[in-house]
């Protein structure tokens, strides 16, 4: 009977957010990008503000897209956080050929992405605001694209991760699935999470909405952002389609993936979203009852029972993620699904003990 009742509950879980919730998702983008009465974003009065910190190899791939780019936006900001390497170097000497490219350095008492991005927006003047971090690449129409958008306040934008090994799959396939969950929530009520990789804004909106003075952490505060603007109740939109995204290699080791992880889990406890919050607990609590009842059935010799439990798990996210991995072509990762949920158990445990006790770094110095 317990079995049965996990296996509805999970199924029916699932299947309100991936068909039920991301269908209503994609009926709302369509109906936007529909309506003739909300015009387009002009790419003329748009400016894209990156920050970085020793990102002198990624630079030189961000450049190289830009460079392939069909359409440019009015202006590119690049922020210099204190970098150490050669990033300044690099781009100083490239800023004479292309006049897009503007380059500021954050005052020496100031540190972090959040003071990057303020000091981004306050030297400019442009009604839109395109952030992007300095490790992705885009497409040659990513910026003619981005013209064909309906004015939001904030538009979340899809972020792709790719691995060059074949491990890293298993570095990628949380944040494939936290995105169907964010998909199918914005289809039922509102997004929980947004990535600062690719991230519009409108200036006006956000210089009114702003609440960070206070928010005393280096890394990324995209989700402080995201806050501010559903606190008063911002026009949000997201997209799904991939013609917007932008990709990022996927974290090289096990200890990158790690420090990543608990990273955005900080910046998420931070931030204080009741309604993230909430999901977040009832995703413990599944997985908990999940693994306490296969611990069951084992410490009983069930063994039919535990693997008839861990074979309908498995099938279940299989056929319920196949449409999503299959739509952005990662097949290559869905197929790592079943070894991901032998492991996603421990996985949560060790992220749930290291946000609670290890100190997260950030370019080479402490986020808070």
């Amino acid at each position: 009977m317990i079995f049965w009742l996990l296996i509805f509950f999970y199924f029916f879980s699932l299947f309100i957010l991936i068909y039920f919730g991301r269908r209503l998702s994609s009926k709302k983008i369509k109906a936007l990008q529909n309506n003739s009465f909300i015009p387009s974003i002009n790419v003329n009065d748009l400016t894209v503000i990156i920050p970085f910190r020793n990102e002198e190899y990624n630079l030189k791939n961000l450049v190289s897209s830009i460079d392939n780019s069909t359409v440019l936006p009015k202006e590119f900001i690049f922020i210099d956080d204190h970098s150490d390497d050669g990033s300044l170097m690099f781009l100083n000497g490239i800023s004479n050929n292309l006049s897009t490219i503007k380059i500021f350095k954050l005052d020496e008492n100031v540190k972090g992405k959040k003071h990057a991005i303020r000091k981004g927006i306050n030297v400019t003047q442009t009604a839109f605001i395109l952030l992007l971090d300095a490790d992705v690449l885009f497409d040659s129409m990513f910026f003619e694209n981005i013209g064909k958008l309906k004015i939001h306040d904030m538009i979340i934008l899809p972020v792709k991760m790719y691995p060059n090994k074949w491990f890293q799959h298993f570095f990628i396939l949380d944040v494939y699935i936290a995105n169907i969950v964010n998909e199918g929530i914005y289809g039922l009520y509102r997004p929980v999470m947004a990535s600062g990789a690719n991230f519009l804004i409108k200036r006006d909106s956000f210089l009114k909405w702003d609440k960070q003075n206070n928010f005393g952490y280096l890394g990324g505060d995209d989700l402080k952002i995201l806050k501010d603007f559903q606190n008063y109740n911002g026009n949000i939109g997201l997209e799904i389609d991939q013609k917007y995204s932008v990709s990022t290699a996927a974290p090289q080791n096990l200890k990158t993936y790690f420090f990543q992880r608990l990273r955005w889990i900080r910046n998420a406890r931070i931030v204080k979203d009741e309604f993230n919050s909430i999901l977040m607990l009832l995703q413990l609590g599944l997985t908990a009852s999940y693994v306490c009842v296969i611990f069951y059935f084992l410490s009983n010799k069930l063994y039919f029972e535990a693997l008839s439990l861990l074979g309908f798990k498995v099938l279940l996210d299989m056929f319920l993620l196949f449409n999503f991995f299959n739509h952005r072509k990662q097949l290559a990762t869905w197929i790592f699904i079943p070894i991901y949920e032998f492991l996603f158990p421990i996985i949560l445990i060790v992220l749930t003990l290291g946000s609670l006790f290890v100190k997260t770094n950030w370019k080479g110095r402490p986020l808070e």
